[in-house]
């Protein structure tokens, strides 16, 4: 079924086989190079606006966190080959180059987002653009303050340290974790969710092993209220990143009571995440 999952003649079928890709996932019983592959050939033939961005996420979620770092980027460059497609449908455009700006990886691909980002004057995929550019090349300040200076959010600062975040670099990791860690900088919601995701890429295994070792380390001296804490504990848990000794050390940490109900809760939370992707990953 998921070899044929973009020749299912009802769009309801399609998209309970999705949801089962994502079931199966969590149950260890289907590959993330299997799943990933699966959408991303459906999203080849897939016109309904409906399951086309369902499809991109889902497709992009396995390849950014479920799949292994050595599958990751296959992955992802073949659900850019997709989105690239896509984006020439005037319908699907905006999700197909959200999902392109993630996972571009050739010069063919560069060439659309590129074109793209020029003609719809777009900051918002211009700086999902850098901070795909920074995860690839490493961070470019000069790119980083050009988009600051056009760009009025009050919370741009974010997207500045998105862009660090990605970067394959001991020091800008180090500027993302004191503005996490330290200074308490980044907005609770969304922007510390999307950052943390941001930090653990899948390809940048031996710079962030320690920093797993860190995090832990971190938890007992978080300070702020317990919304603020659950959401740290949560938005910068190494699901890409950690690896099974860190996985039995969550797990006992789980269970010290120094740390609040709330923040163990969201701690065994992250760790079920977590052992469910090692499965899968070992299949």
């Amino acid at each position: 079924m998921l070899d044929r999952l973009g020749d299912l003649p009802e769009p309801l079928s399609r998209a309970l086989v999705v949801a089962t890709i994502n079931q199966l996932l969590l149950l260890g019983e289907l590959a993330p190079r299997d799943g990933g592959l699966a959408v991303t050939r459906a999203l080849r033939t897939e016109r309904i606006p409906a399951l086309v961005e369902p499809f991109l996420s889902v497709a992009n979620a396995i390849a950014d966190r479920w799949a292994s770092p050595a599958d990751s980027p296959k992955l992802k460059e073949a659900l850019a080959d997709s989105a690239a497609v896509l984006s020439e449908v005037p319908e699907h455009r905006q999700p197909a180059l959200r999902a392109l700006a993630a996972t571009a990886t050739t010069d063919a691909h560069w060439a659309v987002l590129d074109r793209a980002v020029a003609e719809a004057d777009d900051l918002d995929l211009a700086w999902r653009a850098t901070t795909r550019r920074s995860e690839l090349s490493g961070y470019d300040d000069d790119a980083v303050q050009a988009l600051l200076a056009r760009d009025d959010d009050p919370d741009a600062h974010v997207k500045r340290l998105r862009a660090l975040a990605a970067a394959p670099e001991e020091s800008a990791k180090e500027q993302v974790w004191k503005a996490v860690f330290v200074d308490n900088s980044v907005p609770a919601g969304r922007d510390t969710l999307d950052l943390g995701a941001t930090f653990w890429r899948p390809t940048q295994t031996d710079l962030l092993r320690p920093y797993t070792r860190r995090y832990l380390a971190e938890l007992p001296e978080l300070t702020g209220g317990l919304l603020h804490q659950g959401l740290v504990i949560r938005a910068m848990f190494p699901y890409g990143s950690g690896d099974g000794d860190f996985l039995e050390q969550a797990r006992g940490l789980a269970e010290n009571e120094s740390l609040s109900a709330y923040a163990r809760n969201q701690l065994r939370a992250g760790s079920f995440t977590l052992s469910r992707i090692l499965a899968a990953r070992a299949l």
